[in-house]
C-alpha cells in the first residue's frame, strides 16, 4: 500500500478532483434518489418534464466525465507512477477505457443482483423461514449483500485492474484471472474487506438519519467523502498490485497504449 500513499500524495491534486467528482456524484444520485422517494408519496412534488430531463442528462454527463477522469488517473497511475497529468489528459485517456468498463460494470451488477437474491433466498427459506421475502429484517438482506460482495470479490477488484494494466477486453480480463492469486495479495484482501465493511456501516448508520436539514445533507457529504476515498485508494491498490504481478506491460501494447506513451 506505500505505493499507493506516495501516488496520492505526490498526485493529490488529482486524485482530490476524482475523489471530489465521485463523491459530488453520489451526493446527487442521493438527492435524486430522495426526491423521486417523496414523488411517489406526492406527485406534485415531482420535477416538471422538461427540468427532469435536464437534471437527468447532466447528472449522466457529469458521471461520464467522472468515470473517464477515474480510469485515466488509473491508468497513467499503472504507466507513469506519481508522474503529475492534466485533467484533459486523463479525460482523453480514460476515453480509451470508458466503453468496456462499463459493459463491465453492467454485467458485474446483473451478476451481483442474481447472487444476491438467491442468497437471500436461500436465508429465507433455510434460515429464517420465512413465507415472503419481504418479511425479512433490512439488516438480514445487508448481510446478504455483503455475502454476494464475498463471493464476487476476485473478479471485482481484479478484472477492471487487468482491463486497465494490460488494455484488455471484460472476457479476456476474466480469462487472465488465473495469473493473479487472490490470498497473494493479502494487504490487498484485508483492504478490500475492510474498505466495504466500512462503507456498508456508514451507509446504515446514514440510513438512521432522518432525510433533509442541514445535519443530514452533511452527513452524506461525509459519507459520500470517506466512501469514495476508500474506494479509490482500493482501485488504484489493485491496479498496482495487477503492474507488479503482470511479466511485461509492453508486450500487450495495442493503440490505447500508444496513445498513452505519446502522452
Amino acid at each position: 500500500m506505500a505505493g499507493v500513499i506516495k501516488i496520492l500524495r505526490k498526485r493529490w491534486p488529482e486524485a482530490t478532483l476524482v475523489i471530489l467528482l465521485q463523491a459530488g456524484l453520489m451526493v446527487l444520485l442521493e438527492e435524486i434518489a430522495g426526491r423521486a422517494s417523496v414523488a411517489q408519496q406526492t406527485p406534485s412534488a415531482d420535477l416538471p418534464g422538461r427540468a427532469g430531463f435536464i437534471v437527468g442528462m447532466g447528472t449522466a454527463l457529469f458521471a461520464v466525465i467522472w468515470q473517464m477522469l477515474y480510469l485515466g488517473f488509473l491508468a497513467t497511475a499503472c504507466r507513469d507512477g506519481a508522474g503529475p497529468k492534466q485533467p484533459a489528459q486523463l479525460v482523453r485517456i480514460g476515453r480509451l477505457f470508458f466503453w468496456r468498463m462499463l459493459r463491465f460494470q453492467v454485467i458485474l451488477g446483473v451478476i451481483y443482483i442474481g447472487v444476491s437474491f438467491v442468497i437471500l433466498v436461500i436465508v429465507q427459506s433455510v434460515v429464517l423461514a420465512s413465507e415472503e421475502v419481504s418479511n425479512i429484517p433490512d439488516w438480514v438482506a445487508h448481510l446478504c449483500s455483503f455475502a454476494a460482495l464475498v463471493v464476487l470479490a476476485k473478479p471485482m477488484l481484479f478484472i477492471p485492474a487487468v482491463m486497465i494494466v494490460r488494455d484488455r477486453m471484460v472476457l479476456e480480463a476474466a480469462g487472465l484471472l488465473k495469473e493473479y492469486r487472490f490470498f497473494e495479495a493479502k494487504d490487498l484482501v484485508r483492504a478490500f474487506f475492510g474498505c466495504f465493511a466500512t462503507v456498508y456501516l456508514l451507509s446504515s448508520l446514514l440510513g438512521l438519519i432522518e432525510p433533509g436539514g442541514a445535519f443530514y445533507y452533511t452527513a452524506v457529504g461525509i459519507y459520500a467523502v470517506v466512501s469514495s476515498t476508500l474506494i479509490v485508494a482500493l482501485t488504484l491498490a489493485a491496479v498496482l498490485f495487477v503492474g507488479s504481478k503482470t511479466e511485461s506491460v509492453t508486450e500487450t501494447a495495442e493503440p490505447a497504449e500508444n496513445n498513452l506513451t505519446a502522452d
